[in-house]
């Protein structure tokens, strides 16, 4: 029951701290302009992840504290994110650096390679998948290139459709509560 409590800390975090992203982004010139193929008609301030990460950070900070402020009676294993933080830490800095400043395509994708390097380079690794449930389908020599290409295509499938206000969070929302929930039912909190 702890981990809805982080969620609700981390949810709450993230709407508190949207409107002073907002505002910082206005002060520092990082606003997507109307125009073109653009659908918004007033100038829409960037930086939004922002918010996110931050929340999501001090929440996992609120975490550590509790874990070694209670000698251990509230326990949560972090070490296994690990390697989500650090390729999550470049994709963060390569998603800040871009609304400020946008980075050429090419630059930015070489940028995601480095990132889902070291996200592999940490242990995370697409072993095997299963189609529908049903039995493994165990990958060998192609898990490191898979793994490659589904880390690089997912950042990039969410980049295609956060045109819109509110679609990028809302699938993130639903994938992520789908996963939640097959973990769950899995016994894997």
């Amino acid at each position: 029951m702890l981990i809805y409590v982080f969620l609700l800390i981390a949810a709450a975090l993230s709407c508190g701290l949207t409107p002073l992203v907002r505002c910082v982004a206005r002060c520092v010139g990082a606003v997507d302009q109307p125009g073109g193929r653009k659908i918004h008609a007033i100038p829409t301030p960037r930086l939004g992840g922002v918010s996110v990460v931050v929340s999501g950070v001090l929440t996992v900070l609120i975490v550590w504290g509790l874990e070694h402020g209670t000698g251990g009676v509230v326990r949560v294993e972090l070490g296994a994110w690990k390697p989500v933080f650090f390729g999550g830490a470049i994709v963060f800095l390569i998603g800040v650096w871009d609304d400020v400043r946008p980075i050429p395509a090419g630059v930015k994708f070489v940028l995601q390679g480095v990132a889902a390097g070291v996200a592999i380079w940490c242990g995370i690794l697409v072993e095997h998948i299963s189609l529908l449930g049903g039995s493994r389908i165990y990958l060998g020599i192609l898990a490191l290139p898979l793994t490659f290409v589904w880390i690089i295509g997912i950042m990039n499938a969410f980049n295609l459709v956060d045109g819109l206000d509110g679609l990028a969070a809302g699938l993130a929302i639903i994938a992520a509560g789908s996963i939640a929930t097959i973990f769950f039912l899995h016994g894997d909190v």
